[in-house]
């Protein structure tokens, strides 16, 4: 009976079914982490925006000094360890690289996309904000 189990691992490319469910389970968690990136960024242009309201300087800037560096090292992080625990999940090299690289990819488009209805579809806060009477 263990020899099916391991037959059919061997054949999907995973070393083992706890290790495939540890992969999949830091994807799924990578999407709330996508989210809170997403959010930040749109959270980072809101700061700018006030500041801009303020001094009359050029709107977003600070959400690319403000968000873009925490985006960035989320991304990196995440893919680090997507790919440590795609390592151990996956028999080859290549394989747990693709396997990461689509998880990250997957995951921080899901977070942008969950986070679009609550912006009203916009990445960054708008400037000037829309009269509202």
């Amino acid at each position: 009976m263990g020899t099916a189990g391991a037959v059919s691992e061997r054949r999907t490319g995973w070393t083992s079914a706890g290790w495939a469910a540890l992969f999949w389970v830091t994807a799924a968690l990578g999407t709330v982490a996508g989210f809170a990136t997403w959010f930040w960024l749109y959270l980072a242009s809101d700061v700018d925006n006030r500041r801009s309201a303020d001094d009359f300087s050029h709107p977003n800037e600070g959400a690319l000094s403000l968000g873009l560096p925490v985006v960035v090292v989320a991304h990196v992080i995440g893919f680090g360890l997507l790919l440590l625990t795609a390592r151990r999940a996956r028999r080859g090299r290549r394989s747990a690289w693709w396997f990461a690289a689509v998880a990250l990819v997957t995951s921080s488009l899901v977070g942008m996309a969950a986070l679009m209805p609550l912006t009203d579809g916009q990445l960054l806060m708008p400037y000037p904000l829309p009269f509202v009477p």
